[in-house]
């Protein structure tokens, strides 16, 4: 099974390198609605926004929502700013790159519930169009929890967990990646935060899985490796806070992580089994998947080294899992039925394909990780996740997943 992994790896990345060669295709559509659905944009709200000048080349650097933000979340919004005297045609791309994403933080925060541990993020889905005398644009909108990939994601009762910000250093790397244009510092610090944030919480994450590989007697190479894991994991939150740190110079790392409840039911064997599914065999497949394809994007060599270690070390967290299923479905073979029903393809919004700039800083487009996601699911995991319901020979031999 372990070779099956590697070729399984093997594919997906080369048919994610291949999918990311071809050229930006026509607009579907002309006219107001630009490269838009005009379907889809009718079926949306509508929301004005108040946009950010960056005054030394004129050009729209984010834009938050000032009215009729909707009083829950939803899927996707259309948002729109008024025309202002000196603006530029709206289908001008060098005057409306909105590359920061920082769209719609007010309305998180109104929509967030008191102490919930929820990130957010707006990719931009399409435009510019022009509508009713307005630039606008259709914006994706959700929480980030569905959306979780960069390690094992700490699940409670379903929910994602990460720790909240906190005034500390000491979990900073020290580093020095190139500098990145001053438009950019603000989103690109707050994407490496978060991935500290989730890095720091996969440590939780396999802290809970050594305790369950004890509690049902798992040899000792499965316990060692869990162990190992969780301080790759600590290195990596470390590497992801030190590059926000040394983009923006704000001290910030995690706080207190909320464990409570987080050993509810995680004993039970079935239930173990979900969460390993869930958490390891496809949340850490997919993750060395992405951060493979974002080292390859990556044109800072500092941040192509940190993505290439994450990925290498993810990919060895991707077979510990399969492994460590393996084992179980050995002893427990009654248990592939709940790998049936645990394996749920992960949420994956299509969006049109697009080059962003930010791909270049180590970040993947809405439109890359989406195409990573698909490929990786339909290529490796699923795959494997029908392997392992249908029975697997139990083999002992340890052997990493690589990534080329």
């Amino acid at each position: 099974m372990h070779d099956e992994i590697e070729r399984r790896l093997a594919l997906s990345l080369s048919l994610i390198a291949m999918a990311g060669c071809g050229a930006k295709g026509e607009p579907r559509y002309e006219g107001d609605y630009g490269d838009c659905d005009p379907d889809d944009v009718d079926a949306l709200q509508r929301v004005e926004a108040e946009c950010h000048w960056h005054l030394s080349d004129d050009r729209i650097t984010d834009c938050e929502i000032i009215s009729g933000a909707p009083s829950e979340p939803v899927d996707a919004l259309v948002v729109c700013a008024t025309t202002e005297p000196e603006m530029q045609d709206c289908f001008d791309d060098e005057i409306w790159g909105l590359e920061s994403r920082s769209l719609g933080d007010q309305a998180a925060a109104d929509w967030a519930t008191e102490g919930a541990n929820e990130f957010w993020d707006a990719p931009l889905e399409c435009g510019p169009m022009e509508l009713d005398g307005a630039c606008c644009w259709q914006y994706s909108f959700r929480v980030l929890e569905d959306d979780l990939t960069e390690g094992r994601p700490f699940l409670v009762h379903g929910r994602a967990r990460t720790a909240g910000p906190a005034v500390r250093d000491d979990w900073a790397a020290t580093l020095a990646p190139a500098p990145v244009p001053a438009s950019l510092v603000p989103v690109l610090a707050e994407h490496w935060r978060r991935a500290g944030r989730m890095e720091h919480a996969s440590v939780a994450a396999f802290a809970r899985f050594s305790l369950a590989l004890l509690h049902h007697g798992a040899p000792p190479d499965l316990v060692a490796d869990a162990q190992r894991a969780a301080l790759d994991e600590v290195g990596h939150a470390r590497l992801c806070y030190g590059l926000a740190q040394a983009l923006d110079g704000q001290a910030v790392g995690p706080g207190p992580l909320d464990c409570s409840a987080a050993l509810d039911g995680e004993l039970d064997a079935a239930q173990l089994v979900r969460t390993l599914v869930v958490e390891g065999c496809v949340g850490e497949t997919l993750a060395a998947l992405e951060a493979a394809e974002a080292a390859r994007r990556a044109e800072d060599p500092v941040v192509a080294e940190i993505l290439q270690r994450i990925a290498a070390d993810e990919a060895r967290h991707a077979a510990l899992a399969w492994r460590a299923l393996q084992w179980f479905l050995s002893s427990r073979p009654e248990l592939a039925a709940v790998v049936a029903e645990a394996s749920e393809p992960p949420h994956i919004r299509s969006v049109e394909d697009a080059a962003s700039s930010l791909d270049a800083y180590g970040r993947l487009s809405a439109a890359t990780r989406a195409r990573v996601r698909a490929i990786g699911w339909r290529t490796a995991v699923a795959p494997m996740l029908q392997s392992a319901a249908h029975g697997v020979p139990r083999q002992d031999e340890r052997q990493p997943m690589r990534l080329p």
